[in-house]
């Protein structure tokens, strides 16, 4: 009795046509598209997969989130100190403070307490005159004045007197940085070097640290027993001597003109802008060595004071 063969099953295909399951192509799977864009329902009942490593994962060891923080603003300390004022004494009038080059002040209004305007026409002052140098004033033909003297605030020039020996007077140091708020055209005359330590040029210096930085348009000459007797001009070089108590120009050598030779490049430079008429402004300060005995820098230092122009009555 031969075995009956079972019926050939048929099933309908969810995508295709009715094919017979056992001769539809093995490598082809009617439900593989289908898997391969829908949901799994399985997936419906499972935790969401989350993408956050456990804490006590790898690396070991606690886990701190950075904070996000913002810079703060710098915090500035601003400390107030009291400048005396060369106005404080002017409680009545008005009066309008130079803030530029002399060239740009402006007019002063009759003040009380001032001299009137008329008066003061090439007013020209020295401060830091001590009682052992009154001689400097006569010899310059300039009247003393106190840096705090409301006066000043008129001056077109004014010398400040700055001793190898005894440095410059404290109320100078004091009053300076508003002092020069007014441009004043300034000169620095250097005393007392010929017999100290501290010669013409280290004086310059010292001057630069406690005021500002001045420029040096003479150098200082020394005799065979080294006594300054001359100065040279870092200009034109000519030396004008002074041993003989009466100065006599002369023409500088080689070995003078090799020896100051740095000096006068660095004046040349800071000349090369607009020369000496920086000078007149009150941007630029000279400073000029004086001698008494031998009258050595009173013809440079009333040279410079020639530069100032003279006011319109």
């Amino acid at each position: 009795m031969k075995k009956r063969k079972p019926p050939k099953k048929m099933a309908a295909s969810l995508a295709r046509s009715k094919v017979e399951s056992n001769n539809a192509p093995h490598a082809f799977s009617p439900l593989r598209d289908a898997l391969a864009t829908a949901p799994s329902k399985r997936s419906e009942s499972t935790n969401r997969q989350t993408k956050i490593t456990p804490i006590k994962n790898s690396p070991f060891g606690k886990k701190y989130k950075a904070q996000n923080i913002v810079p703060k603003p710098p915090i500035v300390d601003i400390k107030f100190a009291l400048t005396p004022n060369l106005t404080k004494f002017l409680t009545i009038g008005e009066i309008i403070l130079a803030t530029g080059p002399r060239n740009e002040r402006c007019n002063i209004i009759p003040i009380v307490g001032l001299p009137p305007m008329s008066n003061l026409i090439n007013a020209r002052f020295i401060l830091g005159i001590s009682p052992e140098n009154q001689q400097i004033a006569s010899a310059l033909g300039l009247p003393v004045a106190d840096i705090q003297d409301p006066t000043l605030i008129t001056a077109d020039v004014v010398v400040v007197v700055a001793s190898a020996k005894n440095g410059i007077d404290s109320k100078i140091l004091n009053n300076w940085p508003t002092f020069r708020e007014l441009y004043i055209p300034t000169i620095v005359i250097v005393i007392d070097f010929e017999n100290g330590d501290v010669d013409f040029e280290d004086m310059c210096a010292i001057v630069g640290k406690m005021l500002e930085p001045v420029l040096t348009p003479y150098l200082v000459l020394h005799a065979d027993d080294g006594q300054p007797t001359a100065v040279i001009n870092l200009e034109d070089q000519m030396i004008t001597d002074y041993s003989a108590g009466k100065a006599a120009h002369i023409p500088s050598e080689k070995e003078h003109r090799e020896l100051v030779l740095d000096f006068k490049e660095e004046l040349s430079a800071a000349l090369s802008e607009g020369g000496w008429d920086q000078f007149v402004q009150g941007l630029l300060i000279p400073a000029i060595p004086l001698i008494l005995k031998n009258n050595l820098g009173i013809a440079e230092v009333k040279r410079f004071l020639n530069l100032i122009p003279t006011r319109g009555q």
